[in-house]
């Protein structure tokens, strides 16, 4: 399962998830048919916020549109998550995964999040 779009999609932070997910409306707008994830064999289940359902773990380049000190995208493993009644218009999530190697400031006074590498 292969994605290569440079369509643009919004990430919930979400320091209380375990794993990165694309749910499935973001799925459809990078061109990947969520509905073939429950019969890909490589998928596993998962739950959260969206209830249960099934995931397959693949590799993307995620490039933050706001990102001007790096020069390339983070290559990060990503569950792209099957459809579910609870999960239709979830927004995607940027999870703990992924957060654990950089330093997250939030500044509710500037209306503003920052994520900076520790490494």
């Amino acid at each position: 399962m292969g994605i290569n779009s440079p369509e643009r999609i919004t990430l919930l932070v979400d320091t209380g998830a375990s794993l990165s997910v694309l749910h499935p409306g973001d799925a459809l707008r990078l061109g990947v048919d969520p509905a073939q994830i429950a019969d890909d064999p490589r998928s596993e289940f998962a739950s959260g916020v969206g209830g249960s359902t099934r995931v397959v773990i693949t590799t993307m380049l995620l490039d933050f549109a706001e990102d001007v000190a790096r020069e390339r995208p983070y290559r990060h493993p990503m569950g792209i998550a099957g459809p579910t009644p609870s999960n239709a218009t979830l927004p995607s999530i940027l999870g703990m995964d992924f957060l654990r190697h950089f330093r997250l400031t939030v500044s509710v006074r500037e209306d503003r999040a920052e994520l900076a590498p520790m490494f």
